[in-house]
C-alpha cells in the first residue's frame, strides 16, 4: 500500500469517529449500566464517554472533560490529527510515529486511567 493511500485511509477513519461521535443519537439510546462498574464496582475509563461526547455537542467543553477526560481529550487529538493529516503531508500517520511519542502516547492514557480510578468519590 503506498504511503499516500495509508494516509488517506487514516484521514477517512478519524473523519468517520468524529462524525459518529458528533452526529449519532446518543440521547436516545437506552440507560445502560457499565458492566465493569457493575461487576467490580470502579468506573472502566470509558464510563461517562457518552455524557462527555453530548455535553461536547453542546460546547460544553468543562463539562465534558468533567464527566470523561479521556473520551473528550481523545476526540480532540483524533479531530485535530485528522486536519492536520489533510493540510501537512510531513505529518505522520498513527502507524508511522515513532517509538518515543507511541510510548507518550501509551503513557498518557495509563495516567489518565489511574486518574479516573484514584478520583471515584
Amino acid at each position: 500500500m503506498t504511503s499516500t493511500a495509508n494516509r488517506w485511509i487514516w484521514i477517512i477513519t478519524f473523519a468517520s469517529v468524529c462524525i459518529t461521535a458528533f452526529l449519532f443519537p446518543w440521547q436516545s439510546l437506552p440507560h445502560m449500566t457499565c458492566p465493569v462498574k457493575y461487576l467490580l464496582g470502579i468506573p472502566c475509563p470509558t464510563c461517562g464517554g457518552i455524557r462527555a461526547i453530548l455535553a461536547l455537542k453542546q460546547l460544553h467543553i468543562i463539562d465534558a472533560l468533567a464527566k470523561n477526560p479521556l473520551i473528550t481529550v481523545g476526540l480532540f487529538t483524533v479531530g485535530i490529527w485528522g486536519i492536520l493529516l489533510i493540510i501537512f503531508p510531513s505529518i505522520p500517520t498513527p502507524d508511522r510515529i515513532a517509538d518515543r511519542l507511541r510510548y507518550i502516547m501509551i503513557t498518557t492514557i495509563i495516567a489518565t486511567m489511574v486518574y479516573l480510578l484514584i478520583s471515584i468519590p
